[in-house]
């Protein structure tokens, strides 16, 4: 196994922590493992003052690395702070999705779309979401139902 980004570990190990190089250094990393993971996840609790910034990239890199319940508990604790954050609840969407839990995605996603936020990956997990229910769908009209929603433009 190749060893971990050492720029990333050498952060994480000095005191203080220096939020500005583990976050360049996270934005950079092409070489993502995941006993980065816990280490991350303990040293966002020392950070203070608390960084959304930090939350969001944090929770990024962590569904990169194919962790969804991970992510969803660090995006629940940024949403405690800052719960009107756009970009924590569309975090939020996307562990959920990936970690299965689709009807709750679908409606956080919806929730957002009545506020107003509606870019592109808004779009496109409902996008994603609507192709999986209409292939999972038994009936051929329950199908077509969500063929229309996603062929349906946004309001």
């Amino acid at each position: 196994m190749e060893s971990v980004d050492s720029n990333i570990i050498s952060t994480l190990t000095g005191d203080p922590l220096n939020l500005s190089i583990v976050l360049k250094n996270l934005q950079n990393s092409s070489n993502l493992h995941p006993e980065l993971v816990v280490a991350l996840r303990r040293q966002v609790f020392s950070i203070a003052p608390h960084s959304l910034e930090i939350y969001q990239i944090l929770a990024d890199w962590i569904l990169q690395m194919g962790e969804p319940l991970i992510a969803y508990d660090l995006v629940a604790e940024g949403l405690q702070q800052w719960p009107q954050d756009y970009n924590l609840k569309q975090l939020m969407a996307l562990a959920l999705l990936n970690s299965g839990a689709v009807q709750r995605a679908y409606q956080l996603l919806l929730q957002l779309q009545k506020q107003g936020h509606q870019n592109a990956k808004t779009i496109a997990m409902l996008g994603r979401i609507y192709k999986d229910m209409a292939i999972q769908a038994q009936l051929h009209e329950e199908k077509q139902i969500y063929l229309v929603s996603r062929n349906t433009p946004c309001s």
